[in-house]
């Protein structure tokens, strides 16, 4: 509870608190710091078990970060300032540039990886993608919208059965049936 030194000291004085209940760093942390541009936001355990080779930890991770709704947007703001600076007519290696000053983390290291004309949606960081297009490596539009990051998890050699491949945020976002090697798989 935050309560105003003035009227803290207040209550001190007349009896109501006590000067233990002033306020110190232990109660008071200092103001957390936001992570780096395109670091990882969302860590912890239940964010790990998204990539297990276990379809059931996956499964009962993705329900659990949706339940408890433990997914939190990161700050679209410095993709917005990234976005303020792109221009149509732009060459696409200008805006591959751009992305990779800005932090983004799935930027292609050589507009030579890209076709020549194309729709192209690039992660930026644990919650936000641009899609661009471009037509023969010239930037014509771009929209920035809301994109949990797919985590990506590859079942065994041996795994028969329905996998899910989910989002940060918990939802699925690709479900395929796969069939295993049987046997002694090296």
């Amino acid at each position: 509870m935050k309560i105003l030194p003035t009227l803290l000291m207040a209550l001190v004085l007349t009896g109501i608190a006590s000067a233990q209940d002033t306020p110190t760093a232990a109660t008071n942390p200092p103001a957390a710091v936001a992570p780096p541009l395109g670091a990882p936001t969302h860590v912890g355990p239940v964010f790990q078990d998204l990539a297990s080779p276990d379809p059931a930890t996956r499964a009962h991770a993705a329900a659990r970060i949706r339940a408890e709704k433990l997914y939190r947007p990161t700050d679209d703001i410095p993709w917005k300032r990234a976005r303020a600076h792109l221009k149509k007519g732009e060459p696409l290696n200008d805006i591959l540039k751009l992305l990779r000053a800005a932090g983004a983390r799935d930027v292609p290291a050589s507009v030579s990886d890209l076709p020549d004309t194309a729709d192209y949606s690039f992660q930026l960081d644990d919650s936000w993608a641009l899609e661009i297009y471009y037509q023969d490596r010239v930037v014509k539009e771009w929209h920035l919208f809301e994109a949990p990051r797919t985590i990506e998890a590859v079942p065994p050699g041996t795994y028969t059965g329905r996998w899910v491949v989910y989002r940060l945020d918990g939802t699925s976002v690709q479900e395929y049936y796969t069939k295993g090697k049987q046997g002694d798989v090296d």
